[in-house]
């Protein structure tokens, strides 16, 4: 069993995407080629001392050096001494194989911030985890907002298969991300040119490798919500969040209000096929 990532987002044909096209970034190996190298994606830093620092981009969420299998003390040796200064990662995984590595060997070990995070460990049918996680009251009420919705148009969802084109669902993602309130304070991918095709090559690479699964709902033929996840090793990780069309919801919701993502999955999430 390979233990390469905490994540997908730190997946190789991911980060090599991420680096070749935002730039930046310095990638260090141990050794520097075959199958069971370890690899670190660093940025230089001058303050307030000259050091490293995990290179952390809207695409990449965690620091943890990429590995196909639990790493030895010789390649975390030297790892750690290949760039003659201190190295600070960042968003490591606790548990981890190569967390935990990385900090037995270690001759200076300092933690700036720990903190934690829900995870939701899947078993069973969505049945079984909509009957386990929610009272009956919620489970009508889910029910009965995706009833009027559908009144009001064709709701359905769709997936991306292993040989499907993933260009509408990029194309839909970065939309409805474009026109929410990302979109509105400019950290929308589609803000940024070179994070835009960073994400393209990302997906392409992640797609080809059969590494990718993407969902997406559609009213009346027009996305209303979307969401990615990169796969690696069995381990699913879905991207920050979903996006959807605030306008749906508020026509779902009886106070008027544009809801949570988490409330939007909940509603979206029976639809058959999600």
């Amino acid at each position: 069993m390979t233990l390469r990532c905490p994540n997908s987002f730190t997946h190789p044909l991911w980060t090599c995407a991420i680096t070749a096209q935002l730039g930046g970034a310095e990638t260090i190996s141990i050794p520097p080629t075959g199958l069971d190298k370890l690899t670190a994606t660093l940025r230089k830093r001058r303050f307030p001392f000259a050091h490293y620092d995990s290179w952390i981009t809207p695409l990449s969420n965690s620091g943890l050096p990429t590995t196909a299998n639990p790493p030895d003390k010789a390649r975390v040796h030297a790892l750690l001494g290949a760039t003659e200064k201190p190295i600070l990662f960042r968003n490591l995984p606790v548990d981890h194989p190569t967390t935990k590595a990385l900090l037995n060997s270690a001759i200076h070990v300092h933690v700036f911030k720990r903190w934690e995070r829900a995870v939701l460990h899947l078993g069973g049918t969505y049945d079984d985890w909509l009957q386990s996680n929610f009272d009956q009251k919620r489970r009508k009420e889910l029910k009965r907002l995706r009833n009027r919705l559908a009144e009001q148009g064709r709701l359905e969802s769709v997936r991306l298969e292993k040989d499907g084109n993933i260009l509408p669902f990029q194309a839909a993602f970065l939309k409805l991300e474009a026109e929410s309130w990302k979109g509105k304070r400019g950290t929308a991918i589609a803000n940024d040119p070179r994070t835009e095709q960073a994400l393209a090559q990302g997906l392409a690479n992640m797609h080809n490798a059969g590494l990718l699964k993407f969902w997406q709902i559609n009213f009346d033929g027009e996305p209303i919500a979307s969401l990615f996840a990169l796969v690696d090793d069995g381990e699913v990780t879905t991207d920050k969040g979903l996006r959807y069309r605030d306008d749906i919801v508020e026509t779902l919701t009886d106070d008027g209000c544009a809801s949570t993502d988490r409330y939007v999955f909940d509603l979206l999430e029976g639809v058959e096929g999600a």
